[in-house]
């Protein structure tokens, strides 16, 4: 029931704050565990990634988040490896529409290799411009996805994505985003972006 009133434009003010609670009941393991159960949930979740308002965007992407770890259950390890979820790509076109529309990249030369990258990603979504107050945790919280799903085996032959766009997203990540992230953004791109030196 959360889900259908979540997806209802016609009482989007009721509804708008539903990706938080959506987000909150994921960060419960029974909560998770609901989520997991209801057939095409989650494929429901992944299409509000590019939602113009931030509340359900953020939401959905948290709940992703929660749900990833869980990734040894068949269900969710099969969602987030099926091609036609796109989810790696998914990730990498959030982040880059997050570090064109935010303040975080100074450099114009980055800005426009922002723009470069965003044209080989294959996975297809809206070109959301209303970022949050704080565009760093957005950013994080699509890495922490990816990080999670590094403990997939063999995730790199399971899934088809953009590599080269993904290792350059990462990379630009490490350069503009806390500090503290940059052993975690080392092992995505060692994982997903087969890269030994960065």
């Amino acid at each position: 029931m959360l889900f259908e009133l979540f997806t209802r434009p016609q009482i989007y003010a009721l509804t708008s704050l539903f990706g938080n609670i959506l987000a909150n009941i994921s960060s419960d393991e029974t909560g998770r565990k609901l989520i997991i159960q209801k057939d095409n949930f989650l494929q429901n979740i992944l299409l509000f990634l590019f939602f113009q308002d931030k509340q359900r965007r953020v939401g959905a992407l948290k709940t992703l988040r929660n749900v990833a770890f869980e990734y040894q259950d068949k269900k969710v390890g099969d969602f987030f490896t099926d091609k036609k979820n796109g989810i790696v790509d998914a990730l990498n076109r959030y982040i880059l529409n997050v570090l064109e529309h935010s303040k975080l990249v100074k450099d114009p030369n980055d800005q426009e290799l922002v723009k470069k990258i965003q044209s080989f990603v294959k996975k297809e979504g809206f070109a959301f411009d209303t970022i949050s107050p704080d565009p760093e945790d957005e950013i994080l919280t699509a890495l922490d996805i990816l990080l999670v799903l590094t403990n997939i085996e063999k995730i790199e032959e399971l899934i088809d994505y953009d590599m080269e766009s993904l290792q350059h997203t990462v990379l630009l990540c490490k350069r503009y985003v806390n500090q503290d992230y940059h052993d975690r953004a080392n092992v995505i791109l060692c994982l997903l972006c087969k890269l030994n030196e960065f």
